[in-house]
């Protein structure tokens, strides 16, 4: 089901605990969240279907299942709006939760500084986390992009791709009236 999962051995029930528990957005050993290795957005395409602000896409499946199950990561160079995102999480989740068989994220959102992480299953979508750093590309430097990885069953990517645009763009553009009325 997921590709980002790294698959253990184990002969009779034996395997490290560690191999176990150590699997989340934390690395116990090191204090930090391990960013790279919990989202793993690279080993749900062979390329990122990347955002630049236009309408420019790309439809790749690496998926390993059947055709009803299907796993991407979106990724979006500008700062996303919050409300526009959480909003259609909420609707997601709501209406198509069976649906949703995966969600995780590290999000950049407008006004904020650090890196936001996300993720949920179905209809439970766990409290938003505020990182400490952002994760770091090869070269050191900050990697402000933000990404999404689904996985989804009997829902197409293109139905998520356009949620997802026509709610942001409607939060900004919420915000764009608002601040000309308060003028």
């Amino acid at each position: 089901l997921n590709p980002g999962a790294p698959l253990l051995n184990a002969l009779h029930g034996d395997i490290a605990p560690a191999d176990l528990l150590d699997c989340g957005l934390y690395d116990p050993a090191a204090k930090h969240p391990d960013v790279r290795r919990w989202l793993d957005a690279e080993a749900y395409a062979a390329h990122d279907h990347h955002h630049h602000g236009h309408g420019h896409h790309h439809h790749h499946d690496p998926s390993r299942h059947d055709a009803r199950i299907h796993s991407f990561c979106l990724s979006f160079d500008e700062p996303l709006p919050w409300d526009g995102i959480s909003t259609w999480l909420e609707v997601l989740t709501m209406t198509r939760g069976e649906s949703v068989l995966r969600i995780k994220g590290i999000l950049n959102l407008e006004g904020q500084d650090l890196p936001i992480a996300i993720h949920g299953v179905q209809h439970l979508f766990h409290p938003p986390a505020r990182l400490a750093a952002w994760p770091r590309r090869a070269d050191g430097t900050e990697d402000r992009t933000s990404r999404l990885v689904f996985i989804l069953r009997d829902l197409d990517r293109a139905v998520v791709e356009k949620g997802l645009a026509a709610f942001a763009e409607s939060a900004r553009q919420q915000r764009e009236v608002a601040s000309g009325a308060a003028r």
